[in-house]
């Protein structure tokens, strides 16, 4: 899966049951459709009806998810799984649960992702392409019958600021038009890592039902130290602002709207070899890397078989994330567990965020033990309070 999981949006609704606020807002991203679709589609012949090219290589005309014309997706209410129907090598099976005085999980597909968004500045500057494009994608919606869309594209600049806008409130139009009006979100990039310059907010706001901001990899530029994937507060040297604390308070400032905004998770950990002496006294988290030393993520679940012991972690308090350091193998390693996740949880809820988003759910265990620390405390919220209400300090 290419991007996050969307998971709790709104929840300071008090009408809202567990498993409604839950929502699970399985997002398809791209890359899970896209499995199917290239051991399928790619290689036959295309759909007479359509001229695309493929999505994996996206092109200016590329025309959306019309290249997986030939894969059905079918809605099967039995369990709370996604399964690759084994009888019908062409057939997603999407099965759910609805159970009574309940909302049925809401299923949304993505477009773009880091290998899949270098034509968008291209696409929705032009309007006829533009139009094509939400065209497609609406069409595409209905007839699989998805939830909604959420398009991510980190990377606008300034000059695809207004043209982003148009293509957001044109596709919100024919979302709006469907039978079943649809969903639409968008995911930003970490305020302080990666600029905002092509992001107009509150024009986005005005379109978009939330937004899934991302707050992973917040360590330094080219991971030249050690930390945590996604630090609440806390940071080093020039990086004091790259946490996550400081980018919800940014987009929750700017937008005025805490309650469309969602917080980004990762269900991984982020490790390094080769590592060096730490770059405070006193303190193990950040620490600096060869520039040989390698790094790489790994995923909650396979924490244990390659190698790293939780039961070893250290807790660090200053960014409310566990790490493990090994020195006599020079390996460090930031992750996220049950309490980071809690701590986050209850961040949200005290500054009344939307909710949470997750990179990504397959991530977890089999007893689901991270998304289990996210939800055990949904209903915990104490006093309510309305919605827009900015629960953060703004700077005028």
């Amino acid at each position: 899966m290419s991007c996050y999981t969307p998971l709790l949006s709104g929840i300071q609704e008090k009408s809202r049951s567990t498993v409604t606020i839950c929502n699970v807002l399985l997002t398809l991203f791209g890359f899970f459709l896209l499995f199917f679709w290239f051991s399928i589609v790619m290689g036959k012949e295309t759909s007479e009806r359509l001229d695309f090219v493929p999505i994996l290589q996206p092109s200016e005309d590329m025309i959306a998810y019309n290249a997986l014309e030939k894969l059905r997706l079918t809605a099967i209410k039995e369990s709370e799984e996604l399964k690759r129907n084994e009888n019908q090598s062409d057939e997603v099976v999407i099965t759910t649960t609805e159970e009574p005085k309940t909302e049925r999980i809401k299923v949304m597909f993505s477009i773009g992702g880091m290998f899949n968004s270098e034509h968008f500045s291209k696409l929705v500057g032009n309007f006829k392409k533009r139009e094509n494009f939400t065209t497609s994608i609406a069409t595409f919606l209905e007839e699989y019958q998805f939830d909604g869309v959420d398009v991510f594209w980190k990377w606008p600049e300034t000059k695809d600021k207004a043209h982003y806008i148009f293509f957001l409130r044109e596709l919100r139009q024919k979302l709006q038009n469907l039978q079943n009006p649809g969903l639409l979100s968008i995911v930003t990039p970490s305020v302080g890592f990666e600029l905002m310059d092509g992001f107009h907010l509150n024009g986005i706001l005005k379109h978009v039902d939330f937004i899934n901001v991302e707050t992973d990899k917040m360590n330094g530029k080219h991971g030249q130290f050690t930390g945590a994937p996604s630090p609440l507060f806390s940071e080093i040297g020039e990086y004091k602002e790259f946490n996550v604390d400081w980018t919800m308070r940014h987009v929750a400032c700017t937008t005025g709207r805490p309650n469309q905004i969602n917080m980004g998770v990762p269900f991984y950990g982020r490790y390094w070899k080769g590592v060096q002496e730490s770059v405070e006294k006193g303190d193990e988290m950040w620490r600096t890397v060869e520039t040989t030393g390698k790094s790489g993520v790994v995923f909650w679940r396979n924490l244990e078989s390659e190698g790293f012991k939780k039961d070893e972690s250290t807790w660090h308090e200053e960014s409310k994330t566990p790490y493990i350091w090994d020195s006599k193998d020079r390996l460090f390693l930031g992750y996220e567990n049950e309490k980071s996740l809690k701590e986050k949880m209850q961040y949200t809820i005290e500054h009344n965020l939307g909710g949470l988003t997750i990179w990504t759910l397959e991530m977890d265990d089999d007893v689901n033990s991270l998304l289990e620390a996210v939800t055990e405390n949904v209903e915990c919220r104490g006093e309510e309070v309305n919605k827009n209400d900015v629960l953060y300090k703004c700077e005028n």
